[in-house]
């Protein structure tokens, strides 16, 4: 799906809006992503097939220590 989420962003759409509308466009259940914990830029990224951008990606769990 082509979609410039930048002109979007610059047009004044906020991020909310914009992954209202793709998951919309795409049948996808943004209201449960939300509620599962992802964030408006994490759920635009899955739903153009692209990675989040590093401040939005989760920070993966520390490892445990090895005694």
């Amino acid at each position: 799906m082509a979609f410039d989420v930048r002109g979007a962003l610059k047009a004044g759409y906020s991020p909310a809006e914009i992954a209202d509308y793709l998951g919309s466009q795409e049948g996808f259940d943004v209201a449960a992503a939300r509620k599962a914990g992802y964030k408006d830029d994490e759920i635009t990224a899955h739903l153009l097939g692209a990675e989040p951008s590093p401040a939005a990606a989760p920070t993966p769990p520390a490892a445990a220590p090895t005694a």
